[in-house]
């Protein structure tokens, strides 16, 4: 019994819909991922187009954590494969430990208003000048280990590389 209900919640998952979007391999090119992930993929469509992570809790009580990271394709040549793999899973462990640890967001704005007036000739006019600067900072800390390669992928159009780790925490 325990049996089916796993296998219909992992069904029920994998089935999973986001605004009317269904899991459909054939949007991204390339796809390779391990075999006990694919449902736990298939209901993080968000994530799977913008990189992301999560944690699911599983019927049995399992804890599953799966984290995507992503880069940019350039033109491919065996520095570009190394680059692309390292870059996507440097962001996917970042996106790891957020989800593990929380996030601490700094953000600071600055508005510097400049105004000037002019008088040439008798007549008077004016400019003024707004400028905004935003910096917003997101800090992650922590250590996660052993999270291996559990898919990787490319967009639709080729443009993005992404990768995924993964694994049972309990």
């Amino acid at each position: 019994m325990k049996r089916g209900i796993t296998f219909i919640a992992s069904a029920l998952i994998f089935c999973s819909t986001l605004d009317g979007q269904v899991f459909d391999p054939s949007q991204y090119r390339e796809l390779v991922v391990e075999k006990e992930f694919k449902p736990l993929l298939a209901s993080m469509l968000v994530q799977m187009e913008t990189g992301g992570a999560k944690i699911f809790k599983q019927p049995d009580g399992s804890l599953w954590l799966v984290s995507i990271g992503l880069t940019t394709v350039k033109p491919e040549t065996a520095t570009e494969l190394l680059r692309r793999r390292t870059v996507a899973k440097a962001k996917a462990l970042a996106n790891a430990v957020a989800e593990l640890n929380g996030t601490q967001v700094k953000s600071t704005v600055i508005m510097t208003t400049k105004d000037k007036v002019i008088v040439h000739d008798g007549v008077e006019s004016g400019i003024t000048e707004e400028m905004l600067d935003e910096t917003i900072v997101t800090e992650a800390k922590g250590l996660v280990k052993g999270l291996p390669v559990i898919a990787s992928w490319l967009s639709k159009n080729g443009e993005i590389y992404f990768l995924a780790l993964g694994k049972k925490l309990k």
